[in-house]
C-alpha cells in the first residue's frame, strides 16, 4: 500500500464517520479548567510569591548580620559592601534580600505563574520590597530614613534584574 492510498483510505474513514459533539456541560467545563489553569489569578501568584519570599529571605538573612541571624559570624557580605558606603551597603542588601527570592521564584514557579508575575512585575517586587521593609520595622529595625528608601529602591531593581535574567535563563535553558 503507497503512502497516497493510505491517505485516501484515512479520507473516506473520515467521511464515514458520524460527527459527535461532547455534551455542553462537559465542553464548558473543561474549557473554564483549562482558562483558569492558564491564567491564574494574581493574588494566588502572589501569595506563592509571598511564600518563597518568606523561606528565601529567612535563609539570605543568613548572610547579613543586621538582626544578629548571621550564621557565619562576623559580618558577612556587609563589610565587603560597606567599604563603599552606607548608602552602597543599603542598595546591594535590598537588591540580594528580594533578588534571591526572585531567583527561586523564576526558577519554581509555573511558566502560567511567571506570565502573571510579569505582567505586573514591577508592582508585585514593589509589594514585596514594601512587606519586608514593614517586618524589619516590626523586628526592631529602626531606619526609616534614607538608608530605607536606598534598600527599597535596591530591593526593587535587584528583584527586577534578578527575575528577568533567572526568567530568560529559565526559557532559554529549560524552555518553557
Amino acid at each position: 500500500m503507497t503512502e497516497t492510498n493510505w491517505q485516501s483510505e484515512y479520507r473516506e474513514f473520515l467521511k464515514n464517520q458520524a460527527p459527535y459533539a461532547p455534551p455542553s456541560h462537559l465542553s464548558s467545563r473543561l474549557f473554564s479548567k483549562v482558562h483558569s489553569d492558564l491564567n491564574p489569578p494574581t493574588t494566588r501568584v502572589f501569595g506563592k510569591l509571598l511564600a518563597i519570599h518568606g523561606i528565601t529571605g529567612i535563609a539570605s538573612l543568613s548572610l547579613c548580620p543586621q538582626f544578629g541571624t548571621s550564621w557565619f559570624g562576623g559580618s558577612g557580605l556587609m563589610d565587603w559592601l560597606m567599604q563603599w558606603g552606607h548608602e552602597v551597603c543599603m542598595l546591594g542588601c535590598g537588591a540580594l534580600f528580594v533578588g534571591l527570592s526572585a531567583i527561586v521564584a523564576a526558577v519554581l514557579l509555573k511558566p502560567e505563574e511567571l506570565r502573571v508575575i510579569r505582567r505586573n512585575e514591577a508592582l508585585q517586587l514593589a509589594a514585596l520590597a514594601s512587606l519586608s521593609l514593614s517586618a524589619f520595622v516590626c523586628m526592631g529595625w529602626t531606619s526609616l530614613n534614607l538608608y530605607a528608601l536606598l534598600w527599597w529602591m535596591g530591593a526593587i531593581v535587584g528583584g527586577l534584574a534578578s527575575f528577568e535574567l533567572a526568567y530568560l535563563g529559565r526559557l532559554r535553558w529549560i524552555r518553557i
